[in-house]
């Protein structure tokens, strides 16, 4: 299914180009015609998922309606590049928590900013015959959405953790934590686990006495 990004005449008469791009960029897509090449290694090489999805959405959006831009990048009166900042911002917005999610942010500005500056450089360099036209980024929302009170204290997922310790999953039979275990024995379970992993506080409990009984520490 091929998206062609142009406004028909139908929309211009009424107005409403805006609404066109801005529902064909927030269209589901079968093809991605210009996942290749070097915008393939940078999509590629995204770790987070929610980014790599929103990368190869812009590059398929900012080529299938670069002809529409104007030869001066700017996105006033200019329905495509003005809805597709827009629309740029909306998915920015949805992954930083209205920038509140700072780690999100920084996220954020070091892989998809970067490939809108490149989209713009490659189309001002395109040498086809053509009248060069690109799309200027513009941040729309500057600083932080207004949300409602409750949440712009946001617990921020971390999507791919820098640091993390995986656990053994506590054996079924060693022990039950709340029918066997008083919690003077938690405690002395508790301080030779500790001991023995040079002071290092654990707080998963089936990973302490899956270790203790492994060893045959007894309290």
């Amino acid at each position: 299914m091929t998206h062609e990004a142009k406004c028909f005449k139908d929309y211009q008469d009424l107005g409403k180009c805006y609404s066109y791009f801005n529902s064909i960029f927030n269209d589901i897509r079968f093809d991605f015609y210009h996942y290749k090449g070097e915008f393939k290694s940078k999509i590629d090489n995204i770790e987070d998922p929610i980014l790599r999805h929103i990368a190869l959405y812009l590059v398929e959006n900012y080529c299938s309606s670069k002809k529409y831009f104007s030869t001066d990048g700017t996105w006033k009166n200019n329905d495509a590049c003005d809805s597709l900042n827009i629309w740029l911002d909306y998915k920015k917005n949805y992954f930083t928590h209205a920038r509140l999610c700072k780690g999100n942010v920084q996220l954020w500005n070091k892989t998809i900013e970067p490939i809108w500056e490149e989209l713009e450089k490659k189309a001002q360099e395109e040498n086809n015959g053509s009248p060069k036209k690109w799309c200027a980024r513009n941040n729309h929302f500057r600083g932080h959405l207004e949300l409602p009170e409750k949440l712009k204290s946001p617990r921020c997922y971390k999507h791919i953790p820098n640091e993390y310790e995986c656990f053994l999953p506590f054996p079924p039979n060693m022990c039950n934590l709340k029918n066997s275990c008083t919690n003077e024995k938690l405690k002395k379970f508790y301080e030779k686990c500790k001991q023995n992993n040079n002071g290092k506080d654990f707080t998963d409990f089936s990973y302490l006495f899956s270790k203790v009984i492994d060893h045959g520490v007894s309290p």
